[in-house]
């Protein structure tokens, strides 16, 4: 038994196959990766929030690193890292009643953001290249009935939004387009 093939579908394939081979096709957004080694530090920040910026940096070095052009220490070229602010809004609302017997309005959720930005320096002072813009990268907790029990939450949420954060500026340094659902 012999195989057959009919010669306008072999002829259809060729002609799609050599369209999409030579169609320039490139990322709208993409542009070319560094070619240098990064370091990474966090620039002056103006959000009081230590624990953001260390998980936002850490999440820059992740992304680098994977990438392969982290760079350990530092130096330049470096990228910079600055968290611009923490905000968080309730989530989720249930009206429980207060001592005097009156619903009123509580959290039982709540989204916390953290909004960053980055750039490449390649020498102290120098311009600002690759510069991401504002980026926000939120995460939502549970909120507890006091504010020991919320904490830990919050901490987590906080690390986890951070960390988020850096994943992506990392990935926008690097010239690779990401999407996002981000709530405003």
């Amino acid at each position: 038994m012999r195989n057959s093939c009919d010669p306008r579908i072999v002829l259809k394939l060729g002609i799609a196959l050599g369209l999409l081979e030579g169609c320039g096709y490139e990322p709208v957004y993409a542009t070319e990766r560094p070619e240098v080694r990064l370091s990474v530090e966090a620039a002056p920040y103006g959000a009081p929030n230590l624990e953001a910026v260390a998980a936002t940096v850490s999440g820059v070095r992740r992304s680098l690193s994977t990438a392969g052009v982290l760079r350990p220490g530092d130096g330049y070229p470096r990228v910079m890292v600055e968290v611009v602010r923490v905000d968080e809004r309730a989530a989720g609302m249930a009206a429980l009643e207060d001592a005097e017997g009156v619903e009123r309005p509580t959290a039982r959720a709540a989204s916390l953001g953290v909004v960053g930005r980055a750039w490449i320096e390649e020498v102290e002072r120098g311009p600002r290249l690759r510069d991401t813009g504002d980026v926000r990268r939120t995460a939502t907790y549970a909120v507890g009935s006091t504010t020991l029990a919320e904490e830990p939450r919050y901490e987590a949420a906080l690390r986890s939004a951070g960390h988020a954060l850096g994943q992506a500026l990392g990935r926008r340094i690097l010239g690779e387009p990401e999407t996002t659902l981000e709530p405003l």
